[in-house]
């Protein structure tokens, strides 16, 4: 496959979800593909807003024809939530678009948990990459919880605007690291800023394109984040030069001893042969990273 068209593939692929309201059965689900570049903390006002009018309709008299309007059809083709998000939150949505004054899902803290383990879900990496790190057990469309309410680990919950700025800070630390500055991305104009987090969070790469930072040929260091199943994500600048099988030894080796293992993006095991800056270049999130989540070898 050529390598642009391998760009625009990272691009397109997508995750369908189902959002599920944690602890009410009878909460209508929310159904959206999204795209694997967008992070789960861009759909928290969209969220708030879908359980909103969910208790809306159950304090009328009409609730059940209300409920039947908005629950998952049978098929999940013909869902009007099973699709691409046409249009997506900025930190200006977050912010205002649910009424900090309302009561209910509106204003209660929110976070995402994995419903078979419980643990919290990362809200701000790539959707892809949080569900990559959950394994190949993860079942189609992935159920993840929503749930209102304190976080059992304060980093988990999710606050109005919250992530747009961790992806706006991610992407100044990886131009850093890109660049050994971080100006270019620091003089972005806030509407460029919020372009560039709406048009991750829609899949929208040449919107994205339009506004970016564009990467250096030559970067001084490839910025790379690492992830192994239960533990913290590890942010790691490279050197741009040999294979991931260079870069990776010592982490690999802390992680799994002389197991062997492998490194997974975009949901495709990576050849440790791949040059690290080839797949930076072609398989970097919206935020200029790469991500890889590291595994077992399947035997």
């Amino acid at each position: 496959m050529p390598l642009r068209t391998l760009s625009d593939e990272v691009w397109r692929g997508a995750i369908p979800v189902c959002f599920r309201l944690g602890g009410d059965a009878a909460a209508p689900p929310l159904y959206v593909m999204v795209p694997r570049l967008a992070c789960l903390g861009a759909f928290e006002a969209r969220l708030r807003r879908h359980w909103s009018r969910h208790d809306d309709a159950a304090d009328d008299d009409d609730g059940d024809e209300d409920r039947a309007t908005v629950t998952a059809p049978s098929s999940l083709a013909d869902s009007q939530y099973f699709a691409r998000p046409l249009a997506s939150p900025t930190a200006g949505d977050s912010e205002s678009d649910d009424g900090a004054g309302d009561d209910g899902a509106a204003a209660a803290a929110l976070w995402f948990r994995d419903p078979i383990g419980g643990a919290p879900l990362a809200w701000g990496l790539p959707a892809g990459v949080a569900f990559d790190a959950a394994g190949a057990g993860a079942a189609l469309p992935w159920a993840v919880d929503v749930v209102f309410g304190a976080a059992p680990d304060e980093a988990a919950g999710v606050a109005r605007g919250a992530a747009f700025a961790a992806f706006f800070h991610a992407l100044k630390q990886a131009v850093h690291l890109e660049r050994g500055t971080a100006r270019l991305a620091l003089a972005l104009p806030r509407v460029d800023q919020e372009a560039l987090f709406a048009a991750a969070t829609s899949g929208d790469r040449a919107a994205y394109a339009a506004r970016d930072v564009a990467p250096p040929d030559a970067p001084r260091r490839v910025p790379v984040r690492l992830l192994v199943a239960g533990r913290p994500v590890v942010q790691l600048p490279f050197a741009p030069g040999g294979d991931l099988a260079d870069a990776l030894r010592a982490p690999v080796a802390a992680a799994f001893g002389d197991a062997p293992a492998t490194a997974v993006a975009h949901g495709v095991a990576l050849p440790w042969d791949l040059p690290l800056l080839d797949a930076w270049c072609h398989l970097k999130a919206a935020d200029h990273f790469l991500y890889l989540v590291l595994r077992p070898a399947a035997r």
